[in-house]
């Protein structure tokens, strides 16, 4: 639901890419009136993600909500009759890390600068990708002999969606914060200012050390160039 909301509050204050993609979120999150999704999570965002819910069959498990990557876009179902957006997904059914999932969110978020709801661990929590960073370092391997390898570590900021959490996954303080290492951190607008239903204090980063088995795009037509 937050990459709804934020999608929902790019077409009501200004984004060009998003204008006229209004009625993500509705009156009291049903399909009666425009409104602008709130920041809060208040009745009418518990109403929209419970009916999110029900379109891509949640389940609990473990004492835990999960989804699986290949019911995510059925989320279509909300979409529908509200807004003309779409929405993209990608998944490996069988939970196998793939690279392309990764390319997929870094480039909505560096090329469309929208933010991305990626998986990362089979039927594990789905947060908000809206940063991304790299860097490449020499690595010092021995065996019977020594030698340098390039590594390469990539890094997703993400709000968890979780409210006043500040843990950060994957994180190397040895090698100083990933947004020190591309030259040009890629990151959507506005999430840094706060999320959609928690705060800015869930905003971490994350490194997809575990299967990231689903990728969720929000959508606008393709912008003019």
């Amino acid at each position: 639901m937050m990459l709804i909301g934020w999608a929902d509050r790019q077409a009501a204050f200004g984004n060009a890419y998003w204008s006229g993609r209004w009625g993500l979120y509705r009156v009291n999150g049903g399909r009666g009136d425009d409104a602008v999704a709130p920041l809060s999570n208040d009745a009418g965002v518990r109403n929209a993600i419970r009916e999110i819910r029900g379109h891509v069959g949640t389940f609990c498990i473990f004492g835990s909500g999960a989804t699986t990557p290949w019911r995510m876009p059925d989320v279509r179902r909300y979409l529908s009759g509200r807004t003309v957006t779409r929405q993209r997904c990608h998944w490996n059914s069988f939970g196998i890390s793939e690279g392309r999932l990764r390319r997929h969110a870094r480039n909505s978020i560096r090329d469309r600068r929208t933010p991305a709801i990626i998986g990362t661990g089979w039927l594990n929590h789905y947060p908000l990708a809206y940063g991304y960073a790299w860097r490449q370092r020499r690595v010092r391997k021995c065996f019977i002999f020594c030698w340098y390898e390039t590594v390469t570590d990539r890094f997703f900021y993400v709000n968890q969606g979780w409210g006043g959490e500040t843990r950060t996954v994957g994180y190397p303080p040895a090698h100083g914060s990933p947004a020190s290492w591309s030259r040009s951190p890629h990151f959507s607008p506005a999430l840094m200012v706060g999320g959609f239903g928690c705060d800015a204090a869930a905003a971490v980063p994350v490194r997809l050390r575990r299967k990231a088995e689903g990728i969720a795009i929000m959508n606008s037509l393709p912008r003019q160039r």
